[in-house]
C-alpha cells in the first residue's frame, strides 16, 4: 500500500484508510514573481546566479513532465477557484457518511467515560437535536419521487385517475404537493 499512498488513522471509530496523491509539490509550487526574477537574472554575484539558474532549469524539468502544452502561471485566486471547483465536482459525486468522533475525556485515559463531556459533545454537535426530530417521525432529506412511493398508500379510496399509483413519467414533486393536497382535502371532510 505505501507504492499507492494509502495510509491508515487508527480512530476511536475504527481504521479509516486515507489515499495521498503524488502531486502535492507541483500542485503547490508557487512561481518566482517577475520582480525576484529580473533581480536574479541581473545579481552580481555568481553564486545567486548560478542558484537561480539550476533551481529554473529543476522547475521547468518538472513542469514539462507533468505538463505538455505551455507553462501559464495562476493567480492565486485562480487557483483558489479551480481547486474549490474541482472539490465541489467531487462532493457531489459522493455519497458521504459521517463518523463523529467523541472525546470520551478531557484527561485522553482509556476505559474512563466522561457522562457530562460526552453529552456536551452530542448536543454540541447537532446530534441529540437530530435523533429528537427522527423520533418524531419526521423524514430526513427524502426527495419527491421516495416520498410520494412512501405515502401514496395513505390515499387507498383515491382512484388513479385523480392521483396515479406510479410517479413514471411524471414530475414527482408535483405528485407530492397534490398528495398533501388530497389528504389535507380528506382530513378536513
Amino acid at each position: 500500500q505505501q507504492v499507492k499512498g494509502i495510509f491508515c488513522v487508527r480512530h476511536f471509530a475504527g481504521n479509516v484508510a486515507y489515499t495521498a496523491e503524488t502531486s502535492f509539490l507541483e500542485k503547490n509550487r508557487d512561481e518566482i514573481p517577475l520582480t525576484a526574477q529580473t533581480l536574479f537574472e541581473e545579481d552580481s554575484s555568481d553564486l545567486i546566479k548560478e542558484i537561480y539558474n539550476i533551481q529554473l532549469s529543476a522547475s521547468e524539468d518538472t513542469s514539462a513532465s507533468a505538463k505538455s502544452g505551455p507553462a501559464k502561471s495562476k493567480t492565486v485566486s485562480q487557483q483558489f477557484k479551480a481547486q474549490l471547483t474541482s472539490l465541489i465536482e467531487m462532493i457531489e459525486t459522493t455519497d458521504p457518511h459521517y463518523i463523529r468522533c467523541l472525546k470520551p475525556n478531557d484527561a485522553a485515559k482509556p476505559k474512563l467515560m466522561t457522562r457530562k463531556r460526552l453529552t456536551e459533545q452530542l448536543r454540541y454537535g447537532g446530534v441529540l437535536e437530530a435523533v429528537r426530530v427522527a423520533r418524531m417521525g419526521y423524514p430526513v432529506r427524502m426527495d419527491h419521487g421516495g416520498f410520494f412511493k412512501r405515502y401514496r398508500m395513505l390515499l387507498p379510496s383515491v382512484g388513479e385517475d385523480r392521483l396515479p399509483w406510479s410517479a413514471e413519467d411524471q414530475d414527482p414533486q408535483q405528485l407530492s404537493e397534490k398528495l398533501l393536497d388530497i389528504v389535507l382535502e380528506e382530513g378536513s371532510k
